[in-house]
C-alpha cells in the first residue's frame, strides 16, 4: 500500500486489519499507565515528553516533532532544534518510582 512505516504518518484502515485477522488492541493511555509491547509490534503513539523540533518550525508555529535519532539525522548536534518538555521530569521519576504491577484475577 506504499506505507512508509517508519517515517510516514499513517493509520491503518481496522476493517482491513479485522479482515486479515490482525490482532488490534485499542485502548487510551493515562498518565501514570505503562503499556508493555513485544519486539516488533506495529503501534501508534503521545512523542513522549521530550519534543525535538526545529527552530524556524516552531516561530512559524508549524511544528513537526521528531525523535532524537531522527533529529540528529538532521543536525547531528541538535543545533538547528529545540527540545521542549511536556512534563517535569521530576513529575515523571515520581509516577515512575511509584509504580506497582497489579495482578489479574486468580
Amino acid at each position: 500500500n506504499n506505507i512508509n512505516f517508519l517515517m510516514g504518518s499513517w493509520w491503518p484502515n481496522l476493517e482491513d486489519l479485522y479482515e486479515a485477522d490482525v490482532p488490534v488492541y485499542r485502548f487510551i493511555q493515562r498518565p501514570g499507565d505503562l503499556v508493555w509491547l513485544n519486539t516488533g509490534t506495529i503501534h501508534w503513539v503521545e512523542v513522549f515528553n521530550l519534543l525535538f523540533v526545529r527552530r524556524e518550525h516552531l516561530s512559524k508555529k508549524q511544528c513537526l516533532v521528531h525523535c532524537q535519532d531522527c533529529a540528529r539525522k538532521g543536525s547531528a548536534a541538535l543545533d538547528d532544534f529545540m527540545v521542549l518538555e511536556q512534563y517535569r521530569m521530576e513529575d515523571l521519576m515520581q509516577v515512575y518510582d511509584q509504580f506497582t504491577l497489579v495482578s489479574g484475577p486468580p
